[in-house]
């Protein structure tokens, strides 16, 4: 901002601003007509944007201007003069000083101030008791939009804060009761306002549920009103946590067979939901409406059609019984009832499949039933199979042998292969297309890492190119927050490269995602110089990965044009070469003038050189050289220095019991040695996350994890311990972590060695609850198998410690090894090792939901012929177990005889 003279004061109103006199302002006002307000908007809008900058600017530019930090007076008498001189939108942002200018309402233009509490509770749903205040004391119109009624739902959460509750609400305005209230069946809300956001955190009295009934047990409201209204809402499909409360309140309000007997097609209807809770309550609801006699059949089994394809087996189990009532009522209906039941044949669970089963037994069924039947044979588990072919009148069917495909390429991809190059960018167009990608998806370092490399590449022949680049500059704005690092990384790559701005500083945090804004400044740094030449850091392969020889030819590069990079940016691109010696790239490095770092990259690629004093430079040449071990030169030249010095980070694993109702269990990782405050130049290499602040290294968005796991991308067990204990930790879902498919992103990646940690890491995600982290869990374990990246034992071994750590559940590693098995005709055998392995457990007591995994195994033997080892066999036969599992316990041990 240009140098420019003091605030002078063009007006009365302006003076009385400057003067911190709302009183005053709101005189001034008062004696004006409407159109000479409106005319003084733009002037002071443009005073009250500026003192409002004057808060929080760091430069204090403004404030010297004004003539210094804006009071708490002026700012309410700048706010005045925008509420009765501004639009609808000025009024709405004024109003945070009601206090002051409530009493002064009259002042508005009539219709403005009728309208006013409609445009405030369209802005602002949670000025919902100044919206009923305006109500009540006829000032203002009663809005009648959805926000209205939102602000209303988001009630009990504001009572907290010491606003009207609910009851207390309908009691000072009655008009509620009639014209609002039933439009919370409606009105479907947001994220932060709808009945379930409301009630998941609100208790006692202070809910809508207390509320509602409250009002029925006054007669205000009737129940079976409020029973037609949660059916009214439920049959819009909404969201399944949105619809979530309605069935749950519906629950509540428990009707009796002659409440809902008015409405059973309604009920039927509801069996066609997308939404499982809304078919879960038709179908509750219609079993004693049944029982009653207030459902005719053939309504009832074209309802249930859908319902039997299920994926929830709780569904299809009510059914079925449904099924029996028809049946045992009306016999003429057996067949009927039988084509509907053998639909549930697709469904995975073979328990389910052996009731449908017994069912079609028992009921008999026509010619059409019996074709479809056979056709369903190969698909029904191989457990039952045989007796469904017996009832059918059909030829057992036996799966054809699977062979495992001989396509799948084996062993560890190298970092550097040539499908693995990153091509670099030298058409401008292409520049400007990668960049807004990028902006758009921050999830795809690697063109993440091609644009950063063009930018300061090309820096020096930008800066003619700007309305070329004019679009991907105006969308960079956007980027400068903290919820897209990357974004806002390429983002002020992009600023330097056009405008020369300088970014001097950045924090000195242990976090990837600051980390990643040092390197921003560094590169900053680095294009001022004009060099035109690639930073040392930037990748040439995937993954982040730099070939030797390109780094060579760089330092080479730099030095010649006299380029200068920092300490820091010296230890990135060091640490991003690939483990393993490189005769070559060594020859190249002895040829250069032997500058520290020069010798630290011989040192990395395993030449013989003297260990220096650089400390930062080369421990992170000992990461390269020993990506997973101690470095015995290095810990006799340094001492230890912790976790990832001279000896290399070790983790140890135990599960911790919280005795709080229910009993749970937690993950927890102990780093060895103890990670120690490092300077700047470490932050790169240490990943632990344990400065003197106890900072996580590995945390932040998606991309930002990505971006990790590219710091010392040939060095991942950190990042993968991180991963384990991320994953397991919110095995059970208890918050919403979608970042952390990173991590096993990274590891389906065929040129990512799965080490210990990662094998940990699968395992655990295996026992997930959110089925698109398990799911990719699953393609990871898969990809890793079949690559040879992995083995079964590994794996196999880390779950059973999972299991009897209590971490996870059988019926989980159930679900996902039944994926595994469908994966890929290799998995079937590899899963039944898994599950062997995971049942040898010695003297332990089963996991729990044992019985699942002993299904699973059944099947898989059975269905594919594949023998149990005679050990595993013995390890089964040892266990104590009740119900299912016992029943899958002696059936495999009967066939094995």
């Amino acid at each position: 901002m240009k140098k420019e003279s003091a605030f002078v004061a063009a007006s009365p109103i302006e003076k009385c601003i400057h003067a911190g006199d709302p009183d005053g302002v709101i005189a001034l006002l008062r004696t004006m007509p409407f159109k000479d307000r409106h005319a003084l908007h733009t002037r002071l809008k443009v005073i009250q944007d500026r003192i409002n900058q004057a808060r929080w600017e760091s430069d204090g530019k403004i404030k010297a201007w004004w003539g210094g930090e804006p009071s708490s007076a002026q700012l309410a008498a700048g706010s005045a003069a925008m509420f009765f001189c501004g639009g609808s939108k000025a009024r709405v942002e004024s109003w945070d000083w009601s206090d002051r200018l409530y009493p002064y309402l009259d002042m508005l233009e009539p219709a403005a101030l009728q309208g006013f509490a409609a445009d405030l509770v369209s802005e602002r749903p949670s000025y919902m008791s100044t919206v009923q205040r305006l109500v009540l004391d006829g000032l203002s119109d009663r809005p009648d939009s959805d926000q209205y009624i939102i602000g209303l739902i988001g009630t009990p959460r504001r009572a907290r804060g010491g606003e009207l509750p609910i009851l207390r609400m309908m009691e000072a305005d009655p008009g509620l009761l009639e014209v609002a209230l039933p439009r919370i069946f409606d009105v479907e809300g947001d994220g932060d306002s709808s009945m379930a956001a409301i009630e998941k955190y609100a208790h006692g009295d202070n809910t809508w549920t207390y509320a509602l009934l409250e009002l029925i047990s006054t007669g205000k409201l009737s129940r079976a009103y409020l029973i037609e209204r949660c059916l009214h809402t439920l049959e819009k499909d909404w969201p399944q946590f949105r619809a979530g409360w309605f069935s749950r309140f519906h629950d509540k309000l428990a009707p009796s067979v002659e409440e809902m007997a008015p409405l059973v097609d309604r009920y039927l209807g509801l069996c066609h939901s997308r939404i499982p809770p809304t078919v879960a309550l038709a179908l509750s609801a219609l079993a004693p409406l049944m029982k009653g006699a207030r459902v005719d059949s053939m309504p009832l089994l074209d309802a249930l059609a859908p319902v039997m394809t299920s994926a929830v087996k709780g569904h299809i189990d009510v059914a079925l019984k449904l099924l029996d009532l028809v049946v045992k009522r009306e016999p003429g209906r057996a067949h009927a009832a039988a084509a509907l039941a053998q639909r549930a044949l697709v469904h995975e669970s073979p328990d389910l499949q052996k009731k449908v089963i017994a069912r079609l037994g028992a009921w008999g069924f026509d010619d059409a039933t019996r074709l479809e039947l056979e056709a369903a044979l190969p698909y029904v588990a191989a457990l039952h199979r045989d007796s469904l072919a017996a009832l059918c009148g059909a030829a057992p069917v036996r799966a054809a042998p699977q062979t495992a495909s001989a396509l799948v390429e084996k062993g560890l991809l190298s970092p550097l292969d040539a499908s693995r190059l990153l091509a670099p960018i030298n058409d401008m167009d292409e520049l400007v297309q990668t960049i807004a990608f990028v902006f758009e998806n921050e999830r795809e370092i690697d063109d993440f890492e091609r644009a950063l490399e063009a930018l300061a590449r090309l820096g020096p022949e930008l800066r003619q190119e700007r309305e070329r680049f004019s679009p991907v500059l105006k969308r960079s704005l956007k980027m400068f927050s903290d919820e897209h690092d990357v974004g806002r990384s390429l983002a002020l790559a992009l600023a330097a490269a056009f405008d020369g701005k300088f970014f001097a500083h950045a924090q000195e945090r242990c976090t990837a995602s600051d980390a990643l804004l040092r390197r921003s400044v560094d590169l900053t740094v680095f294009m001022a110089q004009g060099s035109g030449l690639a930073p040392l850091s930037a990748a040439t392969h995937k993954r982040g990965f730099i070939d030797p020889l390109v780094l060579a030819e760089r330092i080479a590069a730099h030095a010649q044009a006299g380029a200068t990079s920092s300490l820091e940016e010296q230890v990135r691109a060091l640490l991003r070469m690939p483990p393993g010696p490189a005769p070559e790239a060594v020859r190249r490095f002895s040829a250069l003038a032997q500058t520290p770092f020069v010798q630290a990259c011989r040192y990395a690629l395993g030449d013989e050189v003297d260990i220096g004093s650089e400390h930062a430079l080369f421990c992170a040449a000992a990461r390269i050289r020993f990506p997973d071990a101690d470095d015995a030169r290095l810990l006799l030249a340094y001492g230890d220095m912790g976790a990832d010095g001279a000896i290399a980070a070790r983790y140890e694993w135990s599960a911790r019991k919280w005795d709080h109702k229910p009993v749970t269990y937690h993950l927890r990782l102990q780093v060895l040695p103890a990670p120690q405050p490092f300077e700047s130049p470490f932050i790169a290499l240490r990943r632990h996350g344990f400065d003197k602040r106890y900072e996580n290294y590995f945390s932040g968005s998606e991309s930002t994890l990505l971006y990790a796991a590219s710091i010392i991308p040939g060095s991942l067990e950190a990042f993968f311990a991180n991963g384990a204990l991320q994953i397991g930790f919110n095995i059970d879902w208890w918050e919403a972590r979608w970042e952390d498919k990173a991590y096993l992103a990274v590891a389906m990646d065929r040129s990512v060695p799965i080490t210990p940690s990662a094998v940990k890491m699968l395992a655990l995600a295996l026992g997930g609850k959110e089925p698109g982290q398990t799911g990719m869990a699953v393609d990871a374990f898969v990809s890793s198998l079949l690559e040879e990246r992995t083995d079964v034992a590994s794996v196999a071994s880390e779950i059973r410690w999972v299991l009897l750590s209590f971490l996870g559940t059988g019926a989980r590693y159930a679900k996902s090894l039944a994926a595994v098995a469908r994966a890929h005709p290799a998995m079937p055998a590899a899963v039944v090792a898994t599950l062997c392995t995971i049942l040898d457990i010695g003297a332990a007591a089963p996991p729990k939901d044992t019985g699942a995994l002993l299904v699973l195994l059944l099947e898989l033997s059975l269905a594919n012929s594949l023998a149990l080892p005679p050990g595993a066999l013995a390890n089964i036969g040892r266990f104590s177990l009740t119900g299912k599992a016992k029943a899958a316990q002696k059936e495999l041990l009967a066939r094995a005889c």
